[in-house]
């Protein structure tokens, strides 16, 4: 609280920081005045990416093109093109202003003292300032009296295809956040209408073959002032835009007119309330979905606790629900006869990097232009002052002025997730977790696909979402999707493939197929589920198209925004057997793979289905399941008898007894005979992701412990200072992967490749010759700590038991693991980068940019022009 109150209402805030944070012009050779100067700077480039993507530009846009009197109506990030307009003192006063106590809530969560805590925050922070009148209001939109239009763009490369890569959305602004029973019954519309696959407006667009899949954008929006609502389709063509309103206004006429079927009212009411009951922070604590909720109102002048409550207004929509015009007055009112409409199209331009990159000269040239030689000097100066305070450490009095934790503080014993192995009355292996999960069940079915061959593995995400997705033998796959929503809380596979940890032989290899229910709706949950992994309807060809496109789409559009995973899964498959695999599943062998099967579907689509079919019953089979169940314990027993009625009836099967891959010398890579060290891959983004990946040591051993801080003291030392501070890259990581002995590098939205893949190799010559401080090496270990202690949903703890189970990571060996960690050392540190660099010279590395980027950076590194390929998207 000392540290994070601190940075909030005294931060330093000097202009160093500012220009590094923000953006700051140099000329492009350093002290070269008539070199040309150039934009850099971390959020800068940050937003050059988000800019590069477009559904981050549809999503954006969506809501932004409702408020154009509103602040809602910028981009909360900055528009690249604007970020160089602000300047250090609007900074400077926009924090004063602002970040006041007086414009400040509180929100505290857990089992803590509140009054102390409150005490705390007045005497270390509250008590330091006078009351400010701070006028923080955001004023509500002027109502249009008809709706607009507008239109943007996205780069792509200037041969690409334009065809099927446009999107267009229709948005709606409608009520006040402020009103929870208003807020949720349009939870509830929302859920009705787009929720799954089967709902009215969603499948009469995808019916339509207008587009490929859903708009990003497309749902609510409740974390305005005024809530939103979105709907459209990508992977549509400019001149599909009236027929897409046309769709989207005439399915919402007939819902008016022939009203809303009471099972989607049922089953959007159970999918919400599930939502709401249910233990999940999305990634982050628990809390925070918790304080969101409080948010929604508290920021507009309503009580915390009004937006905060679930049950009771859950409750009074029940009631209305029954009635006959409930949802078609709401369609009605906020959709149909509510004339604040936009329409947006989000189209591709060939042009626009150019004509950007063009737009920024211009504006450089004319502002260099009216530079006097003394003024160019100041902003070498300026960039020397900046490059002095990167450079030069914090004085140690500084440093030692801010409260940490100590050693002695963290946790000397690892958390054990409680775990019971048995058998099911099938022989079906099960284990079970007594988590308490507020009454939600989760059940995980785990299939092992260590012997497919490459051929079939790789279609296992496809075969996934068929699973999930498809219809069933005389029910149609919009029929399957409601009831799916209905009788379960969600229903999802996911894909892992490791290593064994420590010394045992072989790899782990499993298709998840993941279920959480609610106890009154096991049954038929169980059973509709059972019925879909063996029955899943692949033989409808309209169908398995729109899967395909969508999974393909899905992944195109986190590339950019993800680019660091998949240059650091690219790099590490090289020295993985397991990470191969994986690459295969969630990499851009996977971009490459589905852009192929989707260039021919009308050819290519019964044999996939075939291939399915074989992959279903090679890997569905009762032999080849483990079951993993977390909830009260007072729900095993009839979860499990039930678990066991319906598995039984699976085809037994046969022991997977197929090559495994990670023990056949035939199919891993050597690093001695690659024909290269670097792949390059090309995309129309205006910032770029790096990897390098190296061997490393091994989960088990001591050497393993030291990686796992060092990559710590690395990310938030060195790489933080020369990729982020120096370089302007967006994130740095070291990441050791234990079970599969590889240690990857990686930069997120980074405008250099030469300099980054530089730091990366110069970060562990750092640890080997500069003098560690004993306070930085305890700094590493805690925060190494803290990443392992970070809480965990109910669900999620369940699962990531299984995992560790089928990986051989036990609590023993994670125990060693946590005493290693607490006794690092400077001697365990430089231990550690020695190994790191004598592998370096074969490590390999895979760059995800543009053409420039990547033809600048070839010229220096030779390796990278090697393997250049154009990414398909």
């Amino acid at each position: 609280m000392l540290v994070y109150g601190d940075a909030v209402f005294s931060p330093l805030l000097k202009e160093e920081v500012f220009k590094q944070e923000g953006y700051h012009l140099e000329f492009e050779k350093n002290g070269d005045l008539t070199s040309g100067l150039k934009l850099v700077g971390v959020v800068y480039n940050e937003m050059k990416g988000n800019y590069s993507s477009p559904e981050y530009i549809a999503s954006e846009n969506s809501f932004c093109s409702l408020f154009p009197d509103t602040v809602y109506g910028f981009d909360a990030g900055g528009n690249p093109k604007n970020i160089p307009d602000l300047t250090y003192d609007d900074f400077i006063n926009f924090h004063k202003k602002y970040y006041h106590p007086s414009n400040c809530k509180v929100f505290l969560y857990g089992n803590i003292p509140t009054l102390s805590h409150l005490e705390f925050l007045q005497e270390n922070f509250f008590s330091k300032f006078s009351r400010l009148p701070v006028d923080s209001e955001i004023s509500c939109q002027p109502r249009w009296p008809f709706p607009k239009k507008s239109e943007v763009t996205y780069p792509v490369k200037e041969n690409d295809s334009l065809i099927r890569k446009s999107t267009v959305t229709l948005n709606w602004l409608t009520i006040p956040v402020t009103d929870p029973f208003k807020v949720l019954s349009l939870e509830v519309l929302s859920e009705i209408l787009v929720g799954n696959a089967g709902a009215p407006l969603r499948k009469a667009l995808i019916d339509s073959r207008l587009g490929e899949d859903m708009a990003s954008a497309t749902g609510l929006e409740t974390e305005l002032k005024e809530v939103t609502f979105s709907v459209g389709l990508r992977g549509t063509d400019p001149q599909s835009l009236e027929a897409v309103e046309e769709i989207v206004l005439d399915t919402l006429s007939q819902l008016k007119e022939k009203g809303v079927k009471q099972e989607l009212v049922k089953s959007a009411i159970q999918r919400v309330e599930f939502r709401n009951r249910e233990i999940r922070g999305g990634g982050a604590p628990y809390s925070l979905a918790l304080m969101r909720k409080a948010l929604r109102g508290w920021l507009h002048g309503a009580e915390p606790e009004r937006t905060l409550k679930f049950d009771g207004w859950m409750k009074e929509i029940k009631k209305k629900a029954g009635e006959e015009n409930f949802f078609t007055t709401l369609i009605d009112e906020n959709l149909l006869s509510n004339p604040h409409r936009s329409t947006l199209l989000v189209r591709p331009d060939p042009e626009q990097t150019q004509r950007e990159k063009r737009e920024l000269t211009s504006r450089l040239k004319k502002f260099e232009s009216a530079l006097s030689k003394q003024k160019k000097e100041v902003i070498v100066k300026s960039l020397e002052k900046l490059k002095e305070f990167q450079e030069n450490p914090d004085p140690p009095e500084l440093l030692k002025s801010i409260p940490f934790l100590k050693l002695r503080d963290l946790p000397q014993q690892v958390e054990k997730i409680p775990s019971e192995k048995s058998r099911l009355a099938s022989g079906i292996p099960v284990y079970f977790h007594d988590i308490f999960t507020n009454g939600v069940i989760y059940i995980d079915l785990a299939f092992n696909t260590s012997g497919l061959p490459d051929e079939y593995s790789r279609l296992l995400p496809l075969f996934g979402k068929a699973v999930c997705g498809s219809g069933l033998p005389g029910i149609q796959y919009d029929e399957v999707a409601r009831m799916l929503s209905q009788y379960t809380g969600g229903f999802g596979y996911s894909l892992s493939a490791s290593k064994k940890a420590g010394n045992l032989p072989g790899k782990s290899e499993h298709l998840f197929f993941r279920l959480k229910i609610l106890r009154e709706n096991l049954e038929a949950g169980l059973e509709l589920v059972k019925n879909l992994l063996v029955e899943a309807d692949f033989d409808d060809e309209k169908r398995f198209k729109d899967l395909t496109l969508e999974l393909r789409n899905r992944l195109n559009a986190s590339l950019i925004p993800n680019g660091h995973q998949f240059v650091s899964l690219r790099a590490g498959s090289n020295l993985s057997e397991a990470l191969r695999v994986e690459e295969g599943w969630k990499g851009l062998s996977q971009v490459f793979y589905l852009a192929e099967l989707s260039s021919d579907l009308k050819t290519n689509i019964k044999k996939i289905a075939s291939s399915l079919k074989k992959v279903r019953k090679t890997v569905i089979t009762r032999k080849n399941l483990i079951i993993n169940l977390t909830t009260e314990k007072d729900l095993f027993e009839e979860t499990s008898r039930k678990l066991s009625d319906l598995f039984s009836r699976l085809p037994e099967g046969e022991t997977f007894s197929g090559v495994d891959r990670a023990d056949d010398p035939e199919r891993v890579k050597s690093e001695d005979t690659l024909k290269t060290k670097a792949e390059s891959f090309m995309v129309a983004t205006n910032i770029g992701f790096v990897s390098q990946a190296i061997r490393g040591a091994r989960l088990g051993t001591k050497e393993h412990g030291y990686e796992t801080v060092l990559s710590h003291f690395l990310r938030t030392g060195y790489l933080w200072e020369k990729v982020r501070m120096e370089g302007g890259a967006y994130g740095a990581l070291a990441t050791p992967n234990g079970t599969e002995g590889v240690f990857i590098f990686s930069s997120y939205r980074d405008p250099n490749i030469v300099e980054t893949l530089k730091a990366f190799r110069e970060s562990l010559d750092h640890v080997r010759s500069s003098k560690i401080e004993r306070e930085e090496i305890e700094r590493a270990i805690i925060g190494t700590v803290g990443l392992e202690e970070r809480p965990l949903d109910p669900g999620d703890k369940g699962f990531i038991s299984l995992q560790r189970e089928l990986i051989g990571i036990t609590d023993e060996l994670r125990q060693k693991r946590r005493e290693v960690v607490l006794r690092v050392t400077r001697d365990s540190l430089v231990s550690a980068a020695d190994q790191l660099l004598d592998a370096c010279d074969k490590g390999f590395s895979a760059v995800l940019s543009n053409k420039n980027a990547i033809d600048e950076a070839s010229q220096i590194l030779e390796d990278l022009k090697m393997e250049i390929q154009e990414v398909p998207i």
